[in-house]
């Protein structure tokens, strides 16, 4: 085979595995989101902008976890696949359509009211790394408990660095954050 031939062939297959090795980095970082021992059984996707999910890492927990979006928020979110299009949506909306939190929060709790979208299950468990960048990005674990007060469940509503607390009690997105250290 001619020597200009086999480099024909060799470049794109150079290609190939930079491009496998850029999204093995990418699955490794966002597997960070979870506990050691949940790594290995988690789905790991990148959503699109056309809001469809390309998996880059098979699972079978039921836990799936988001690539690292971008946008105007840093953001890699583990959750039960149950959640998935409610966070897909509200995390859409906050990274890539610019909106506040708190704009984009309402806006899903109209999408609930209305039966376009179901508000998570009581006690399942979200895993973040979240910030303004991934050098400013913290660990963060919530467990989503719609409906509830603090108050029902003798916990307070002020954020703290080093006790949960609850936020947007009461609402279809309630839930309690624990932070962490992941760095």
């Amino acid at each position: 085979m001619p020597t200009e031939m086999k480099r024909l062939i060799l470049l794109p297959c150079l290609f190939l595995i930079a491009i496998s090795a850029v999204a093995q980095d990418r699955v490794e970082l966002t597997l960070q989101a979870l506990p050691e021992y949940m790594r290995e059984g988690a789905q790991v996707v990148e959503l699109t902008e056309s809001g469809e999910h390309v998996v880059l890492k098979e699972g079978k927990s039921g836990v799936t976890c988001r690539v690292p979006m971008e946008g105007s928020f840093f953001i890699i979110r583990c959750n039960p696949i149950s959640d998935q299009a409610l966070f897909d949506r509200l995390d859409s909306m906050v990274v890539r359509g610019g909106m506040g939190w708190y704009d984009a929060r309402d806006k899903v709790f109209e999408e609930i009211d209305a039966g376009k979208l179901n508000a998570p299950v009581s006690g399942s468990t979200h895993f973040f790394i979240a910030g303004e960048t991934l050098e400013t990005a913290a660990m963060e674990s919530l467990i989503f408990l719609p409906g509830v007060m603090a108050s029902d469940i003798g916990m307070g509503v002020e954020s703290d660095d080093e006790r949960p607390w609850m936020m947007w009690e009461g609402t279809h997105l309630a839930h309690v954050m624990i932070y962490g250290d992941w760095k």
